[in-house]
């Protein structure tokens, strides 16, 4: 929420280190020398065994969810119960634990061990996406490579928008299968793609290394020769720091994927066949923000990248940067591209607050529901009596006696609607299924309000629904419940299950995420340098803009701004507007005006507070546009101080 941002990869890897040591890849063959698993003894495998049972049976919230969306799901709890740990060493035992934790789809729940000889990761030189024509939605091709690996005599072969026939001698398809439940993606979508990630990157501390040094891929050019490859597996090394919790100030509302940060820091500056053909500008404060204009033969358009919801700066701040680029640098283009492909999630604020800029209707809040334990009746009485926590966290599971606690919210409607609408012009949000976890969240809402379209390059988002616990933030809380585990070792838990609002009220996220209004899926000619999905993308905002739609002209940028009592006016540019909703507000959160306006025919509409206003007093003034009675168009708030 509004405390300290933690977010952890393997128990003590973060981010922040990745991006600072992320630099050394060194062939395979020659990591391994050396590499070894510390060897536990049975009380510590049996500390580890007791404590993964308790984190399914008293903290995760969406086992029933997996039962009813996939077919013949592993039962973790029976899996668990029947593991013998003198019969396992501690790498047999590291690999059932990750077996069934990864068995169960959900990148929000980890079993994360050691990182051994400071092997992070087992990543192949070239990545892979799904693609699709009118006959296939499930071709495969390369999407991104980093050509200083690949073998020299390959090098000036394989190239992005090859097609992918074939893994190790396998088709790619059957490939791809094999590697659903180790690739741990939600859905159909997700879990194809999660499973062409794991193809090509292991992530050491939830999946162990590969087996052999190598891979081969059969692959085919734009004119239908075939060709062999063998790409060579590198180790991603780096020296971690810890990092660990000791206050409840560093509690904080977290939905985020760890595996996907990392995927974008090992590929950072890799060739890829996948972005928007525009020049995005990355000279500005927040490094995981990044902007661009375009012009093409449907008009002139914005784009706004989002690469992560775990901001480098405050999230108020971050908030703020979006919203200034929407009223100047964006504000006079035809329509709006907010991309979010390959954003693993990670603050629910940044998520919820985000929402009020695109469109005229208010953001909703996040709802959601944990499981009814002991644990989890303290955890829900601390959070909610912390500064920044909605109360009714508190007393969700107070006389509780089913399985699951009240619904409750991580963030309320006042909280995510205090800046309103920021820009007037159609918005789509362009996902894939590598948009998960808070990106999930953020793209369900957007269309849970209608404040937006979803173009999908996948028809769903990666669906991760839940916000997450780190295992020393468990610790810390309940350690009575949450008993130590050997040092090195990590859990991460899915804890509150988050439920849609809107026009999908009540419906989870988990598995399902949010289903694409236009599909805008990548073919091969895209990857090759055509711009087929980018142009589907502008004809549909372009179908949306118009000169006569509805508007609305800012009379300032700034949230609020100092007025004298006596000059206390407000000017509105309005345009093909029926009626116009003008509501005024004192610092007390009293109603001071409060009217429904005919403006049909209009080109402005003023709003006086000079009647009423007081020196050091402020005011929020809200106008709603509406076309035809309460059907929303645009809406506009500022804070009004008087000097």
């Amino acid at each position: 929420m509004k405390l300290f941002n933690k977010t952890l990869i393997a128990g003590a890897i973060t981010v922040a280190t990745i991006a600072a040591n992320a630099n050394t890849f060194v062939p395979l063959d020659e990591a391994r020398i050396g590499y070894t698993v510390t060897e536990l003894s049975n009380i510590e495998k049996q500390q580890l065994l007791d404590q993964a049972i308790w984190l399914f049976e008293k903290q995760y919230v969406n086992l029933d969810q997996k039962f009813a969306f996939y077919d013949d799901h592993l039962d973790p709890i029976a899996a668990l119960q029947n593991i013998d740990v003198t019969q396992l060493s501690t790498e047999a035992l590291n690999s059932e634990l990750q077996r069934i934790f990864n068995a169960q789809r959900d990148l929000h729940l980890n079993f994360n061990t050691p990182i051994y000889n400071n092997v992070l990761a087992a990543v192949l030189p070239i990545s892979m996406t799904r693609v699709q024509n009118i006959e296939n939605r499930f071709q495969v091709a390369v999407d991104s490579l980093r050509p200083e690996l690949l073998p020299a005599a390959s090098a000036a072969q394989v190239e992005i928008g090859d097609e992918v026939v074939a893994y190790d001698g396998v088709p790619i398809k059957q490939a791809a299968m094999q590697f659903i439940n180790d690739g741990a993606g939600a859905n159909a979508f997700g879990g194809f793609i999660r499973a062409l990630e794991q193809m090509t990157l292991f992530y050491a501390f939830q999946d162990g290394l590969p087996e052999n040094d190598s891979v081969t891929l059969t692959l085919k050019k734009a004119d239908g020769a075939v060709y062999d490859i063998v790409l060579p597996w590198y180790a991603f090394v780096l020296s971690p720091e810890p990092a660990t919790v000791n206050s409840v100030q560093a509690i904080t509302a977290e939905s985020n994927n760890p595996r996907q940060q990392l995927k974008n820091e090992i590929r950072q500056d890799w060739l890829s066949g996948s972005e928007l053909p525009v020049e995005l500008w990355t000279d500005i404060p927040e490094g995981n923000l990044s902007f661009g204009t375009f012009t093409n033969d449907d008009g002139h358009f914005g784009v706004i990248k989002l690469t992560s919801f775990s901001p480098e700066l405050d999230i108020d701040v971050v908030v703020d940067i979006i919203r200034f680029l929407m009223l100047t640098e964006l504000a006079n283009t035809d329509g709006l591209i907010f991309d979010v492909r390959e954003n693993g999630g990670g603050s629910i604020d940044l998520s919820d607050k985000l929402r009020q800029l695109f469109g005229p209707n208010d953001a909703r809040g996040t709802r959601a529901k944990v499981l009814n334990s002991p644990s989890n009746v303290l955890f829900t009485q601390l959070i909610g009596s912390l500064p920044g926590w909605p109360a009714n966290i508190g007393n969700s599971l107070t006389g509780v006696t089913g399985k699951y606690s009240r619904v409750f919210n991580f963030t309320t409607d006042e909280d995510v609607n205090e800046l309103g609408q920021a820009y007037y012009q159609p918005v789509g949000v362009l996902m894939n299924a590598e948009s998960y976890s808070a990106t999930d969240l953020f793209t369900c809402g957007i269309q849970d309000i209608g404040n937006g379209i979803i173009f999908g390059q996948d028809l769903r988002t990666g669906a991760g629904g839940a916000n997450v616990w780190e295992y020393d933030v468990l610790e810390f809380v309940a350690p009575e419940y949450a008993l130590p585990i050997p040092e090195g070792y990590d859990f991460r838990v899915s804890w509150g299950q988050i439920q849609r609002t809107g026009k999908f009220m009540d419906q989870l996220i988990e598995d399902e995420g949010c289903y694409a209004d236009i599909d805008v899926g990548l073919t091969l000619d895209d990857l090759r340098g055509a711009n087929n999905q980018v142009e589907r993308i502008t004809g549909e905002l372009a179908k949306r803009a118009s000169d006569n739609a509805p508007s609305v002209t800012v009379p300032f940028i700034e949230p609020s701004v100092l007025i004298p009592a006596t000059e206390a006016k407000i000017a509105v540019g309005i345009n093909n507007t029926n009626n116009v909703v003008v509501r005024v507000t004192n610092q007390d959160g009293a109603v001071v005006i409060d009217e429904r306006r005919n403006t049909r025919g209009q080109t402005h509409i003023d709003v006086d507070l000079t009647t009423f206003a007081q020196s050091g007093e402020s005011y929020q003034v809200e106008l709603i546009g509406e076309k035809w009675w309460e059907a929303r168009v645009w809406n506009l708030k500022r804070n009004i101080i008087i000097e």
